[in-house]
């Protein structure tokens, strides 16, 4: 009786946040849509917080740059977290948001980012998460050995996030129909973006709407990371070699770049970046 309960009050907004992101009803609400269907997408390939942190490590932090959007300057925009993992680079605190929004599918109750305060200064050179529900902070940058003396800091705890009705809604769906409703609900909204993507040359808002931009290299490189991001392969593979065979004309030692930046999306082993 309660999973009826259930089914009769998630099913009419599932319903709603499908068919009204694929008929085009927002393009804010499709595009929000689309990103909680991604963050569910990951959190079910991880059985704990530190499988999060190493694949946030890996996939976007700035100085693991290699996966980096081509042939711009790859600058870090504040924006959404789902577009960190899109450009392939974003700071400590950047990626502390990433992890929580993953967590929180997860089922995780509460998470904090904690800012490192220097006592003299006044300013914060680092940040870290603490998950409560395991009462454990998680530094996403462990690997490059930032390592700061804990006597010359306060610490403050910010951004609280917590799971909500809709992260309910995206798990229930998900152990409903599995990926495939997520898989057929990207396919649609890759499609009606049409030939623009999310600028990373322009100024955005903190967690706005993202500026467009028309630039048929761009167009393979987004649908190609982000279909890599959902773990389909095939498809990612079409728009990559799509993207390296429009980049024909392009100076060797930069095709040789996007080429190993393909070759380490798809199958993780480094590529001699230069």
């Amino acid at each position: 009786m309660k999973n009826k309960l259930w089914i009769l009050i998630l099913a009419p907004l599932l319903f709603f946040l499908v068919v009204g992101g694929l008929l085009g009803i927002s393009p804010s609400l499709r595009a929000y849509v689309y990103r909680e269907f991604s963050y569910q997408i990951l959190a079910d390939r991880f059985d704990n917080t530190e499988e999060v942190r190493k694949y946030v490590y890996e996939n976007a932090s700035v100085l693991k740059s290699r996966k980096a959007w081509p042939f711009k300057k790859e600058a870090v925009i504040y924006t959404n977290p789902w577009y960190y993992l899109e450009r392939g680079m974003a700071f400590c605190d950047q990626l502390d948001v990433l992890m929580a929004q993953i967590l929180r599918k997860k089922g995780t109750k509460r998470s904090f980012v904690v800012w490192y305060i220097d006592r003299k200064k006044g300013t914060s050179p680092h940040s870290i998460l603490y998950v409560e529900d395991e009462k454990k902070f998680y530094d996403p940058l462990v690997e490059e050995g930032i390592l700061l003396p804990m006597k010359d800091y306060n610490f403050r705890l910010a951004m609280l996030t917590t799971p909500s009705l809709v992260d309910s809604l995206t798990r229930w769906s998900f152990r409903i129909f599995g990926p495939r409703l997520a898989y057929i609900y990207q396919d649609f909204y890759l499609w009606m973006l049409g030939p623009e993507v999310p600028s990373v040359t322009k100024a955005m808002k903190h967690y706005g709407p993202p500026a467009m931009e028309l630039e048929p290299k761009l167009l393979f490189y987004y649908k190609a990371i982000n279909y890599q991001l959902y773990g389909r392969k095939k498809a990612a593979r079409w728009y990559y070699y799509k993207l390296i065979n429009v980049s024909v004309g392009e100076e060797d030692k930069d095709r040789d770049r996007l080429a190993r930046r393909f070759y380490y999306m798809m199958y993780g082993k480094d590529g001699n970046e230069t």
